[in-house]
C-alpha cells in the first residue's frame, strides 16, 4: 500500500520477506553504504522491498537517513532526489 502526499513523499507499508545485513549507514552523514564501507559506521538491515525501490531509481543520490535507525528497527526514513 502506497500514499503519495503533496509536500513529494511517499509512504510504503508491505511485508518483507527477506533481510540482508550488506548495508551500512554512515554515522556522521547519515548516507547509505554498501557492507564493505571503512568509516565509521552502523549495519542497517535492509529488506527486500526497500533494495527493490532503491535499485529501480533512476540515477538517484546516495539514499540519506532522516532518522538513524534504532536497535531492532522496523521502519527507515529514506530521502534522494
Amino acid at each position: 500500500m502506497a500514499e503519495y502526499s503533496n509536500n513529494g513523499n511517499v509512504v510504503l507499508l508491505g511485508q518483507v520477506t527477506k533481510a540482508k545485513s550488506n548495508h551500512r549507514v554512515e554515522k556522521s552523514t547519515r548516507l547509505l553504504r554498501n557492507q564493505r564501507f571503512p568509516g565509521n559506521s552502523d549495519v542497517v538491515y535492509l529488506g527486500n522491498i526497500a533494495s527493490a525501490i532503491i535499485a529501480a531509481l533512476e540515477s538517484p543520490d546516495t539514499p540519506e537517513f532522516i532518522e538513524l535507525p534504532a536497535y531492532n528497527e522496523q521502519k527507515w526514513k529514506l530521502k534522494t532526489v
